[in-house]
């Protein structure tokens, strides 16, 4: 995988791309992979269970968390649902995947939740899974939002939602006992390359339900995480997914959306996309 770096808002102003709108435009009309032609699938199978649901094992190629440039394989077990959305199937994830998947939540400080909660992608997401920090008010060390380029995290710069910056948002999360902020990430790639984002929805709940969190990345690549949380409870969800950039240079939105039984709030952010 070749190195990218992030872009501040001063080197995007310097860079000729299409306008936002040119690029949401090419992007629907890129070709449409299944769960079987995403690029970074190496092996896929289907069978129909005893209980008539489709349950697909597949390898996949990513990006090794430990070393630059080198790619390794891991397995899935996925479930198809009726919408055609990809259930990564709680307790049956290989091991190779789990070690994989732990290793990109220690980058940030995270634990990772994939095989244990409800985690789903969208059939053209090559991988996705969740990171967790159970109290975000007791650690410092919170899950962010960015990339992994190279085996090494980059947060995305200049992290603002509804005009605050990340630090101030983390640093005041006692101010309501209910709340959720949620915090899109802004990353930059190049034509055609699979790549890694993930963002970060924190969030306090008084009365106990789901929290989630949903990941949707240039339209296409998307991820949903829900778990169960105690009344009283603060946290963090970080989903991420690899996604492919597609042949279309220009400006993408991501968008995350937090949950708690109370509400939702969206983050906004953006990939770009260079040739």
């Amino acid at each position: 995988m070749k190195s990218y770096m992030v872009i501040s808002s001063g080197a995007l102003l310097c860079a000729t791309f299409p306008s936002f709108g040119t690029a949401q435009q090419q992007n629907a009309e890129d070709k449409k992979f299944t769960p079987a032609t995403v690029p970074g699938v190496v092996s896929y199978a289907e069978k129909i269970n005893a209980d008539g649901e489709t349950i697909i094992r597949r390898s996949i190629e990513v990006d090794s968390p430990d070393e630059p440039d080198k790619k390794i394989r891991i397995g899935q077990v996925l479930k198809k649902l009726e919408n055609g959305d990809l259930l990564l199937v709680p307790g049956q994830q290989p091991e190779d995947a789990d070690v994989y998947r732990q290793k990109i939540c220690q980058k940030m400080g995270g634990i990772d939740v994939t095989n244990q909660s409800q985690v789903v992608i969208s059939e053209e997401t090559l991988d996705g899974g969740s990171c967790k920090q159970p109290n975000s008010k007791a650690s410092k060390y919170l899950p962010k939002a960015g990339a992994i380029v190279n085996g090494t995290f980059k947060e995305s710069p200049k992290l603002k939602n509804n005009g605050e910056s990340q630090t101030n948002i983390s640093g005041g999360l006692q101010a309501t006992p209910n709340y959720v902020t949620p915090v899109a990430p802004n990353t930059s790639v190049i034509v055609n390359q699979n790549f890694f984002t993930i963002g970060t929805s924190y969030y306090g709940t008084t009365v106990a339900g789901m929290v989630s969190a949903k990941l949707t990345v240039m339209g296409r690549c998307v991820m949903r995480s829900a778990d169960p949380a105690s009344a009283g409870q603060t946290g963090a969800i970080s989903p991420y997914v690899n996604c492919l950039s597609g042949p279309a240079p220009g400006f993408y939105p991501t968008t995350l959306e937090g949950c708690i039984p109370a509400f939702c709030r969206t983050g906004m952010g953006q990939v770009a996309v260079f040739q």
